[in-house]
C-alpha cells in the first residue's frame, strides 16, 4: 500500500549498527579493562593483546558501519 522511503530505511540501518557497534566496543572493554592489572605489573603480552583486539574491533566496526 504504502512505498517505504528508502531515507527512512538508510536512518533505520544506521541507527541500528551504531547500537551493535556500540555494544561490541562496550563489550570489548568490559572484558578486556581486567587486564589493565597484568599491564601495569609489566606483562608485556597482555598489553600487545589488549592493543591487538582493541585495534581489531576497530577495524571491525568502522567496516560494518561503512557497509
Amino acid at each position: 500500500m504504502f512505498k517505504k522511503d528508502s531515507s527512512l530505511n538508510s536512518i533505520i540501518e544506521m541507527v541500528k549498527w551504531s547500537i551493535i557497534a556500540g555494544a561490541v566496543q562496550m563489550g570489548t572493554f568490559l572484558i578486556l579493562r581486567k587486564m589493565a592489572i597484568r599491564i601495569e605489573q609489566g606483562n608485556v603480552a597482555s598489553a600487545i593483546f589488549v592493543a591487538t583486539m582493541s585495534v581489531a574491533f576497530g577495524i571491525l566496526n568502522a567496516v560494518a558501519i561503512s557497509y
